[in-house]
């Protein structure tokens, strides 16, 4: 439902994650903001409106989150850690908890593989276009691939309900 009055709907501000720490821990503070922003855009919302498109490329947050559930899972995963490549879940008939909370889990065990991977030098498992990426790549990847989605949530959002911020 779109918002009819003047005053607007306000999300508290979060801070993005500004101080130094080790190289990868860095990354991933940036990596897990965003994530979080992602989910963020979600809160509050029914299933409905969560699977609503009101971009003419049919975009929706249930299926901004399911691309990038389907990211951690091919970049860590598959492509760094080597595991095998599992379908994509089917989301049409998800509720938005159980898809935050298989992105969650995605997230989790992203960072569990990040965890263990030793440097940001270290190289992935599986090529990806005949070149085996660095942990550091894949980290830079997926911050950008994320806050660009991020974005575009936070766009979506706003025609659903108004609601603005982080």
């Amino acid at each position: 439902m779109t918002v009819e009055s003047s005053e607007e709907p306000r999300q508290p501000q979060r801070r993005p994650p500004l101080r130094d720490a080790a190289d990868k821990d860095t990354l991933l503070n940036f990596l897990n903001f965003n994530r979080e922003a992602v989910i963020l855009k979600l809160e509050g919302l029914d299933d409905r409106d969560a699977h609503r498109a009101l971009v003419p490329s049919g975009t929706s947050l249930v299926g901004l989150v399911k691309h990038l559930t389907d990211c951690e899972t091919f970049w860590f995963a598959s492509r760094f850690a080597g595991q095998p490549r599992t379908d994509p879940a089917e989301t049409s008939e998800m509720s938005t908890a159980a898809l935050i909370a298989a992105y969650r889990t995605a997230i989790d065990a992203s960072n569990a593989i990040t965890d263990t991977a030793g440097s940001l030098g270290t190289r992935a498992a599986r090529a990806v276009a005949g070149e085996q990426l660095t942990l550091e790549c894949i980290l830079a990847h997926m911050i950008s691939e994320t806050a660009r989605h991020a974005g575009h949530a936070d766009i979506i959002r706003e025609l659903i309900d108004g609601a603005v911020g982080l």
